[in-house]
């Protein structure tokens, strides 16, 4: 294009705008206000501290464990049973659709005629559809003392154990009445024990027999997950999913599953929060009964089955005690009927001469001999129980049977259920040398044995000292309240405190939603109503909605309309608690993280970003982290932003959220991302599949394997800003396979003006751009100017390099705009192939209509 040394009074004068590196976007002000480098959208990019912006890397599945034929999460599900042809359904029973045929099985009360509905017959049908019904008929048969439940090969999908129905006994030929649930054992594929009673009599050979049976191809749900890794194996971290009817476990490192197990009969409906504490794995359901986990995870290097005895060979130790309750998982072999694979409780550690205790251990299983087969990763993991729960019981006196203090450590002799950290109190000082009322801490502890330290003389052994475990005062000591979530902080675990446990299994809401209690010291079973219970904002419109542990003993406590801060958590005796402030509170417990010295988290202002420094400066007047992206923030679904979630990784917050709805079931389609490193909103990430959405995000791994990993509730575990190929390999129905999704990135610059309100002739723009170094590239170029407005095409980036941009390559394309007028212009690139990088971008305009004379 032609240049000018001098310009006359009247020529048009040709000038430049330019953005040579991209540092974030901001969609509140006018695309005209920004500053260079400033874009106004950003879709699917990310900004390097060098300034490019390039189509992020794709989203990864890592595990599908819903998906048919994976054995790992199941449903109780009524699959037993036969398939019954339409014509022949019996009024009054409850069947399962399996094919439909040409039958209307709306007009025999199912609600739609679809595979998998479940309807109560209202007549016989006509027509080739099918139906299971949801019940066998079985022969019951006393012998010694045992009931034999027998079918010709109608217990191939069995587990080894669990709990029937029976119904139709004939009580006239076998008693004790066996009508009912039942447990049993199973014997082979045809046939099942009950032995919870001495049954005696003859066969009844028309017993209804139902069972719902755990079935890789159910639909199921993830209501929860989190990250765990083996304190003890360093390299160990897993993502443990919780389903309906058990837990899985995700071995990120080597990509494999495992089946963890619940307590008998227990399944989970509802969402469920999950944590990693004192080296356990915690389920809190909210006014159900918590689940913990000592969390042992093994792999299986050896396993046979002899004398009805399987006894397993693990690569290391197993860390697991005899009366644990166990899931194995992934033995295969020709063999495996009956199967290894399942839950079941160790009867005995080491090898049956008592040898490797450490490496073996050993369970009941009727069948015949045979050595299983490991070669798909097989894993045994200890499975969930429930916390303790109804009416506390006080400690009872520790009455020793020996007494000693060597150099400052006392040692009492004394069976008890002490841990390390737990406090006690000398109510009996005998020939201690100590002196009555004086509390002590818990140093070490055995089930024979504890020892505490004490500034006091030697002392040879005594026998006629007590000690009494730390007693609650005024309202009592409770057991773990079925909180909703809780979080560790200071060698305690905090929660809200919302139900009382009057008995066993039985919660009742307090109806008090500003509340939280802390455990004792060391304790997640103790927690003291008198010393460790906070009430927030008593009496007003607010409630519990987080908890974070910040640094210097202070845990920060989010209601939502309000924060408050309790210090000193170490004595809770004498702890404290302020307000910080009633200005502004929190909407989404999952979206605070704190970095540095900066607490990040969702209000109903948006993102705040804020300090807490010695003078708590958080105000909720203060501008909100999110303010340069406000007209995306207003998009937040507000029925459903309590379902945000957030992690911070690579200098970045990844923040998932409800985007464009109103709908209370809406899930998390977008993932907001602010860059420390650039100080600004980096992009908006989607996934082109509207079933694809994110119910949590972990930071986990180690080395390649580090990143965020995204979970939804459909069963995808998959990790973001993995693939190089410019596609998102994604699950977005249970039991589909993943499938490729092209990422749909875009950048809409800054509005060009030339830093003046003339109207202008656009004429030509320049692009630098690279390829990555594995994927060829393109995009199409679009621009829009203001003033007067108008849009077009300015061709794709293949139309001005003869092609696609190779691997690794970089140009810089010039090309034409046509004189379009207006007052300002900017650009959109929208990537069609690969993951282009825009490394600079400059338009040039000549200024127009600089005359004084009307403009026309």
């Amino acid at each position: 294009m032609s240049r000018y040394a001098t310009y006359g009074t009247l020529d048009d004068r040709v000038g430049q705008n330019a953005d040579v590196g991209f540092a974030g976007f901001n969609n509140r002000l006018r695309p005209d206000q920004l500053k260079a480098g400033v874009l106004t959208d950003a879709q699917n990019l990310r900004m390097d501290r060098n300034g490019s912006a390039q189509v992020r890397k794709g989203v990864d599945i890592v595990q599908a464990p819903l998906a048919v034929g994976v054995s790992a999460l199941t449903l109780p599900f009524t699959l037993i049973g036969a398939d019954i042809n339409a014509g022949s359904f019996v009024a009054s029973k409850e069947y399962t659709i399996k094919t439909v045929g040409n039958t209307d099985f709306t007009a025999i009360g199912a609600a739609s005629n679809t595979v998998g509905v479940v309807f109560t017959a209202t007549g016989a049908g006509s027509g080739t559809g099918v139906a299971t019904v949801a019940e066998i008929i079985v022969t019951a048969t006393p012998d010694s003392g045992t009931l034999d439940i027998t079918s010709t090969d109608a217990f191939t999908n069995f587990p080894s154990s669990g709990t029937i129905n029976l119904s139709d006994v004939d009580t006239s030929v076998i008693s004790p009445d066996p009508n009912g649930d039942r447990a049993f054992t199973k014997v082979s594929a045809s046939e099942i024990q009950v032995s919870d009673q001495s049954y005696s009599g003859s066969a009844d050979t028309s017993v209804t027999l139902k069972f719902g049976i755990l079935a890789d191809g159910s639909v199921n749900n993830i209501y929860g997950s989190m990250d765990f890794s083996d304190p003890s194996a360093a390299s160990s971290q897993y993502i443990v999913v919780a389903s309906n009817g058990k837990a899985v476990g995700i071995d990120i490192a080597n990509n494999f599953t495992f089946d963890i197990g619940y307590p008998s009969l227990l399944t989970i409906s509802e969402n469920v929060e999950m944590i990693q504490a004192f080296n356990k794995a915690f389920i809190f359901r909210g006014g159900s009964i918590t689940l913990e986990n000592n969390l042992r995870i093994s792999t299986i290097s050896a396993a046979a089955l002899e004398s009805n005895v399987v006894t397993v060979t693990t690569s290391a130790s197993h860390n697991l005690l005899s009366g644990d309750k166990i899931t194995i998982s992934n033995l295969t072999g020709s063999d495996l009927d009956p199967t290894p694979n399942g839950s079941f409780t160790i009867s005995g550690l080491g090898a049956a001469d008592g040898s490797d205790t450490a490496t073996k251990f050993r369970f009941a299983l009727t069948g015949g001999d045979t050595t299983f087969t490991v070669t798909s990763n097989p894993v045994v993991a200890s499975d969930f129980t429930k916390v303790a729960s109804g009416a506390y019981t006080q400690p009872e006196k520790l009455a020793a049977t020996g007494f000693t203090i060597t150099n400052g450590q006392a040692t009492v002799t004394v069976s008890n259920t002490l841990t390390a950290g737990d406090k006690v109190i000398l109510t009996v000082a005998g020939g201690s040398t100590l002196t009555q009322g004086d509390t002590f801490i818990v140093s070490e502890a055995t089930s024979s044995a504890f020892k505490f330290f004490t500034n006091t003389t030697d002392v040879t052994n005594q026998t006629n000292v007590v000690f009494t475990r730390k007693v609650s005062v005024s309202l009592g000591f409770v057991h773990m309240p079925a909180p909703p979530f809780a979080v560790y902080h200071q060698r305690r675990l905090f929660m809200p405190f919302q139900f009382t446990t009057p008995s066993a299994d039985t919660f009742e809401s307090r109806n008090i939603l500003d509340e939280v209690i802390g455990s004792e010291f060391l304790d997640t079973d103790t927690y003291d109503q008198f010393s460790s219970q906070f009430r927030f904002n008593a009496g007003t419109s607010d409630f519990v909605i987080g908890l974070h542990s910040f640094a210097e003993d202070r845990l920060l406590v989010f209601n939502r309309n309000s924060i408050h801060v309790i210090e000193g958590t170490t004595d809770l005796e004498t702890c404290s608690t302020n307000v910080l402030t009633d200005e502004v509170g929190c909407v989404a417990r999952k979206t605070i993280k704190q970095v540095g010295n900066q607490v990040i988290f969702l209000s109903d202002n948006g993102v705040y970003g804020t300090q807490f420094l010695d003078e708590y400066n958080l105000r909720g007047t203060e501008t909100p982290l999110s303010e340069p992206i406000d007209a995306t923030i207003k998009r937040i679904n507000k029925n459903a932003q309590s379902k945000a979630v957030s992690v911070y990784f690579d200098n970045r917050y990844f923040i998932a959220v409800p985007l464009d709805s109103s709908d209370s079931s809406a899930e998390n389609n977008a993932v907001l991302i602010y860059n420390f490193l650039n100080k600004q909103w980096e992009s908006i990430d989607t996934v082109g599949d509207d079933n694809y959405h994110i119910s949590n995000l972990l930071v986990l791994g180690d080395g390649d394997k580090r990143g965020v990993y995204a979970i939804n509730n459909i069963g995808g575990v998959h990790r973001l800003d993995v693939r190089d190929d410019g596609v998102d390999q994604v699950v977005t129905q249970i039991g589909q396979s993943d499938s490729p999704v092209k990422i749909n990135a875009s950048l809409t610059t800054r509005q060009y003006t030339l830093e003046n309100l003339d109207r202008k002739r656009w004429k030509e723009f320049d692009i630098h751009t690279q390829s990555s170094s594995t994927n060829s590239s393109d995009f199409s170029i679009n621009f829009e100017t203001e003033n007067p407005d108008s849009t077009g095409n300015l061709g794709n980036l293949s139309d001005f390099n003869d092609g696609v941009l190779l691997e690794g390559e970089d140009v810089s394309i010039r090309g034409r705009i046509g004189n379009q007028r207006g007052y300002g212009i900017q650009f959109t690139l929208n990537n069609t192939t690969g993951r282009p990088i825009i490394r600079a971008i400059e338009v040039q305009g000549a200024t127009t209509m600089r005359s004084t004379d009307k403009a026309i």
